[in-house]
């Protein structure tokens, strides 16, 4: 079996999308786990936003829970709001709220 390997420094999106439905096809075909996230509602959004006085943004986290977990994506807060204890109340709260949610485990990837 012969065959060339090519590298590039760039996003190739083709490729991209290629891989993408390879590993999206095997694991429908041999995990009962990713067949079943592909469902409705299987992927659970779960976001938690803190605001001002003022009702604007300062900070929060975006959260999917799924096959038992928690997964955090983002967690940011505006610099007044850092080293004030916000963002653990709020990491206690968002596990608070995935347990209720059915997760039992935790991934933070922010």
């Amino acid at each position: 079996m012969e065959y060339q390997v090519e590298v590039l420094h760039k996003q190739h999106e083709a490729f991209t999308n290629f891989l993408s439905e390879k590993i999206r096809a095997y694991n429908n075909e041999h995990s009962s786990y990713h067949r079943a996230s592909r469902q409705q509602g299987a992927i659970q959004p779960l976001q938690l936003i803190v605001t001002d006085l003022q009702q604007q943004w300062v900070g929060g986290i975006t959260a999917e829970v799924y096959w038992g977990w928690v997964e955090i994506h983002k967690f940011w807060f505006s610099e007044e709001y850092r080293g004030k204890g916000i963002g653990t109340k709020l990491l206690a709260k968002a596990e608070l709220v995935a347990k209720e949610m059915g997760a039992t485990k935790a991934l933070l990837t922010t």
